[in-house]
């Protein structure tokens, strides 16, 4: 948002999902999620950059992993 000087900047969540992701060339679809506001984050950032990034990255997990097929199987972490 620094960079770009864009106010109304937005990170839109997409989750990709294949019908068979162990097939070559089967289904894909995306869900797309509700875009965040960059902004929102800017006056922490300012004062913590590291600190609010991994605040952004905490509030976007969740909302990717609703996009998402997740099966969380400690075996496979």
């Amino acid at each position: 948002m620094e960079e770009i000087n864009n106010p109304n900047l937005t990170v839109v969540p997409v989750g990709v999902n294949y019908t068979n992701p162990k097939k070559f060339r089967s289904n894909l679809f995306y869900n797309i999620g509700e875009p965040i506001r960059v902004a929102d984050f800017m006056e922490e950032y300012k004062a913590q950059p590291a600190r609010t990034l991994n605040t952004f990255i905490k509030v976007l997990e969740p909302k990717m992993k609703e996009l998402i097929v997740h099966i969380d199987n400690p075996k496979n972490r």
